[in-house]
């Protein structure tokens, strides 16, 4: 397919054919039959090895009263159990719990490894590696990829389940839509415990990811009237993180006309090198991009929250809390181009998916070119703004995020920012290292 389609719309992504994903049984993909007789450490080291070659990225829900989704099943012994006293109860491995009735989902679609359910042998590979095995709430319906995104945010019914995690080789994205009922608690806390109590290590986090809305409840949060063992746990998590990503993903960043963003510097531009973000969890991290993207990391937009003033309420969180973080923490800020608008119909799953939503992008342009062509020819000087030429030595295009150190962006000062939601970056001073997602 490759061979048909422009440069400017092939994917740089490895992308795995059907029969090499296992998903049809009668199919003629490779076998190797003879895997049993292999020594058993030999097993288990491949076994290891398939699941420690990708990254997960956990974007989970955390809420409470009538913005948590309704729970498809609840078991007749749970829903009659008398309610306790919050952080009174331990969990199987002895430690304590909140107990809180938040609702912590994900979308489970291609979350979990297939060893779970390959072989006893393989299930306890995966259960070892994966070692924090946690309830949760997953999307009852995953297949169904074409719903409005306030439906597949909010209002999916959820079914209860367990989450396997490694704290070393996920990132966490959390995210709160309610406080809880109270002054003393908070969902987004009581989950940060409760993820600490299910990790046999006692280390739940180590790589963060927050929005803007994370980040604002953590910055507004009062240390002094929380519950005594969530702020422990969230002090703990905090002073031995790893690295913290800010988001700053959006619907702009690849096509946009600067004056329609209230961002006239901006120009009019396609910037072909931002990663259009993948819908799978999984993902490579290939370090620096290896794309000639350098004369488009000038113009870097994003609708977002400005990632700095993120950074910012998050050194004002320290301070207040006084945590001092046991080594440097590793900050970084997400760019990529959203692709779930308005519905999830656009978003992105395997190579074809890709080239649908590229192909539609690139018409979307087109049309939106010649239905203002005399503005865009008096900025550009032609429309469209690409011939030819341009597109033939375009950057070919990647599925998956940026990432740049949040110094890319500049010394914030004396700690005002910009409130503004629409921002454009130079960070040409910056390589960005690039993660692709996996393409199935």
């Amino acid at each position: 397919m490759a061979a048909t389609i422009p440069q400017h719309l092939q994917i740089i992504n490895t992308s795995y054919p059907a029969q090499d994903r296992g998903h049809d049984a009668d199919s003629d993909g490779p076998l190797f039959s003879r895997f049993s007789q292999l020594p058993p450490e030999l097993r288990l080291r491949i076994w290891h090895s398939s699941l420690e070659d990708h990254r997960r990225w956990l974007k989970i829900d955390i809420a409470t009263g009538p913005l948590a989704p309704p729970v498809l099943y609840t078991p007749p012994a749970a829903a009659a159990a008398p309610e306790i006293p919050a952080y009174s109860t331990r969990n199987q491995l002895g430690n304590v719990i909140s107990g809180r009735s938040y609702i912590a989902s994900t979308r489970g679609l291609q979350l979990h490894s297939k060893l779970l359910r390959t072989s006893r042998e393989a299930r306890g590979a995966a259960l070892r590696f994966y070692r924090v095995h946690i309830p949760l709430h997953f999307w009852a319906d995953p297949v169904d990829r074409y719903l409005p995104l306030t439906t597949l945010d909010r209002h999916v019914p959820v079914l209860r389940g367990t989450l396997y995690s490694n704290p070393e080789h996920d990132v966490v994205q959390l995210s709160s839509t309610a406080r809880g009922d109270a002054d003393d608690q908070h969902p987004l806390l009581d989950f940060i415990h409760d993820l600490k109590a299910y990790d046999p290590r006692g280390i739940g986090i180590c790589n963060l990811a927050l929005g803007s809305c994370g980040m604002r409840d953590l910055h507004s949060l009062a240390k002094q009237r929380l519950d005594a063992p969530a702020v422990d746990a969230f002090v703990d998590c905090v002073s031995r993180l790893q690295g913290i990503i800010w988001m700053a993903e959006s619907f702009s960043g690849r096509a946009f006309v600067g004056w329609r963003l209230s961002l006239p510097r901006a120009g009019v531009h396609f910037n072909h090198s931002m990663p259009i973000r993948g819908a799978s969890p999984r993902f490579d991290l290939v370090g620096r991009d290896p794309r000639p993207v350098g004369p488009e990391l000038k113009h870097v937009v994003t609708t977002s929250t400005n990632p700095r003033q993120m950074h910012i309420w998050w050194h004002e969180l320290l301070e207040r809390w006084e945590i001092r973080p046991v080594r440097p923490i590793k900050e970084r800020v997400l760019f990529a181009h959203r692709t779930d608008w308005p519905s999830a119909k656009g978003e992105v799953w395997d190579a074809q998916s890709a080239h649908d939503f590229l192909k539609e992008e690139e018409n979307s342009w087109i049309k939106s070119q010649l239905s203002q062509h005399g503005f865009i020819r008096q900025l550009a000087g032609r429309v469209p703004i690409e011939g030819p030429n341009e597109l033939a030595n375009a950057t070919r295009p990647a599925v998956g995020f940026w990432l740049f150190p949040v110094e890319a962006l500049g010394d914030d000062g004396e700690r005002v920012v910009d409130g503004t939601p629409r921002r454009m970056f130079d960070l040409m001073g910056h390589w960005p290292e690039l993660a692709l997602s996996r393409l199935w």
